[in-house]
């Protein structure tokens, strides 16, 4: 699919707010614009619609990276792997 580049004049109180509510959703602003689309459509992206699972599979990842390179593993390490492996099977129920 091929790029191409646009440009949107808006006020400049439109332009805070804008930059506001996109940075709350962690995106950059052609994501942001894609989900706005999206959210008019009355469709969401799946990226956005499954985005608590994925943040808790990419926490999940994370602290068993860590384990890896430590190589070690105590009961609190062991809880957070439990709690995250918990919400994400929770999640997963949710998608059916």
């Amino acid at each position: 699919m091929a790029m191409e580049r646009f440009t949107v004049s808006m006020s400049e109180s439109d332009i805070d707010l804008f930059q506001r509510k996109r940075f709350e959703m962690g995106m950059s602003k052609s994501a942001y614009i894609r989900f706005l689309i999206a959210e008019h459509e009355n469709k969401v992206p799946v990226f956005l619609r499954n985005k608590e699972l994925i943040e808790a599979i990419a926490e999940l990842n994370t602290s068993i990276n860590e384990l890896i390179i430590t190589g070690r593993i105590n009961d609190v390490e062991k809880l957070h792997i439990y709690e995250d492996m918990k919400k994400i099977n929770t999640l997963m129920k949710g998608l059916k």
